[in-house]
């Protein structure tokens, strides 16, 4: 069996209006836990938008070097859906609100394919043990033994995100990324926040919230294990 692990980096966070600057696309094979081909790109971005420095500091990606080694944004999605004809499923970290909403929106301009498999995301798809604390990439790869050594490029975070992936077993997490995804929110006080911290919850400076972005099925468990009150949220 066959998956398609996929990462962008992007100009920005916003899927209507931002664009991707860098595909990274690994067909692995989830039996050998190996990757078959590995594809990763620098796009050229429409006239009118650019790089700013921001992005720059975060990613390392320049103009200067979308102009120099940047292929046209069409023909790097034709070989992203290439590659996805040989896999069951598309695995992305936070790929539900992010890859996923960027690719979306790219289909809907008519700037890429639509791709008609599942999509699975690590970030809520995988059954981690207790005691995850962090479910960032760079420290989810810590978690499980190992580092990413460059951080926020495309092709490095799909290779962490699918060695990540292998480690469990891939049944599970396709029966998982069918389920539901339902988002609870931790009614702690500000002098117990730590017991939200370490159940997984991350504060939302927008909201004033704290927030677990979980599967349906393990919510009866995880109200009853938290030790303190939840109540469903949208997402």
């Amino acid at each position: 069996m066959n998956v398609l692990g996929i990462d962008f980096e992007t100009t920005g966070l916003l899927p209507e209006t931002d664009r991707i600057i860098e595909i990274g696309a690994v067909l692995w094979d989830c039996e050998t836990k190996t990757p078959l081909r590995i594809l990763s790109e620098l796009t050229l971005l429409p006239d009118g938008l650019s790089v700013n420095k921001e992005i720059t500091s975060i990613t390392g990606i320049t103009p200067q070097m979308l102009e120099q080694y940047g292929t046209s944004f069409g023909n790097a999605t034709n070989a992203v859906r290439h590659l996805a004809n040989d896999a069951v499923a598309i695995v992305a970290h936070n790929g539900n609100r992010f890859e996923k909403l960027f690719w979306e929106a790219a289909v809907k301009r008519g700037d890429a394919p639509a791709i008609g498999i599942p999509w699975i995301d690590t970030y809520t798809d995988l059954e981690l043990p207790d005691g995850i604390r962090s479910m960032h990439l760079k420290y989810l790869a810590a978690e499980h033994g190992f580092l990413n050594p460059f951080s926020h490029r495309a092709v490095f975070d799909v290779l962490t995100m699918l060695t990540i992936f292998s480690q469990y077993p891939v049944e599970t997490t396709m029966r998982l990324a069918a389920e539901p995804t339902v988002n609870l929110q931790a009614l702690v006080s500000y002098d117990d926040r730590a017991k939200a911290s370490v159940r997984g919850y991350a504060w939302k400076p927008e909201s004033k919230q704290w927030i677990k972005s979980l599967k349906l099925s393990r919510v009866e468990r995880e109200q009853a294990e938290c030790g303190f009150k939840t109540i469903k949220v949208g997402g």
